[in-house]
């Protein structure tokens, strides 16, 4: 897996992105590097021996066998993880990663209520781009902001459609409110019919972590008092 560097938000970006925003998403933001296309992660939990990072789900389908992935984090360090740490929430494209140790994070982000979301209310959107570009090959850390456009219930799980700028790779960041508050996790793009250019995009509603009454095995579940601790195989749409 190739050398991953990071840069913080410049100036004139803090400038028009809320403090809040900044200071929990460049925490709690985390590069996931697989066999398979990057994707991005939120720490949404983490204690002296347990972390759990929350994903797009199809970030986490490249993995197969003994093969395993890695999470990057922005002071450098890297934790390495496998199928077994990786859960879906239910049938939707959300998954967690759990994992046995301290994530090198100073907090986690907290999750917000997602009925304070209404249409045209501002958000934002954190991740790593994978800069498929020859010209460019190291990851490069973002924060886009956008408006909600449409809270209605699409395949997979998705009910969130912004019109934030996205690019592959951001596919698991964190859809942050103005107050920094973690609202759902950005997964899709999406696209004019068949012409292939992309007018949105789409992300899930933290709302899922909480309908789950009965999950399989290989299910995430949060209870219900739970708020927080303080690519390629996309069929069909643009990650």
């Amino acid at each position: 897996m190739g050398l991953l560097l990071v840069s913080r938000p410049t100036i004139a970006q803090e400038g028009r992105i809320p403090s809040a925003v900044v200071r929990i998403a460049n925490n709690a933001t985390v590069r996931i590097d697989t066999p398979g296309s990057p994707g991005t992660g939120v720490v949404i939990r983490n204690g002296e021996s347990s972390c759990v990072i929350l994903t797009a789900y199809h970030v986490t389908t490249q993995l197969s066998g003994a093969e395993g992935g890695e999470v990057w984090f922005r002071n450098g360090r890297r934790l390495q993880f496998a199928q077994s740490n990786i859960s879906r929430v239910g049938r939707s494209d959300l998954a967690s990663i759990s994992l046995a140790k301290h994530c090198p994070v100073h907090n986690a982000a907290t999750l917000g209520n997602p009925n304070d979301l209404m249409i045209g209310d501002q958000i934002y959107v954190s991740g790593f781009s994978a800069n498929l570009s020859p010209e460019v090959d190291t990851a490069s850390y973002r924060i886009t902001s956008g408006r909600i456009v449409s809270q209605t219930e699409q395949p997979d799980g998705y009910s969130l459609t912004y019109d934030a700028e996205t690019m592959a790779g951001m596919s698991g960041g964190g859809l942050f409110s103005a107050k920094g508050l973690l609202m759902g996790i950005h997964g899709r793009g999406e696209t004019l019919g068949q012409s292939g250019v992309k007018i949105a995009a789409m992300g899930l509603s933290v709302k899922l972590l909480k309908s789950i009454n009965a999950p399989a095995r290989s299910e995430f579940r949060i209870p219900s008092s739970f708020h927080g601790g303080g690519s390629q195989h996309c069929p069909g749409v643009v990650c």
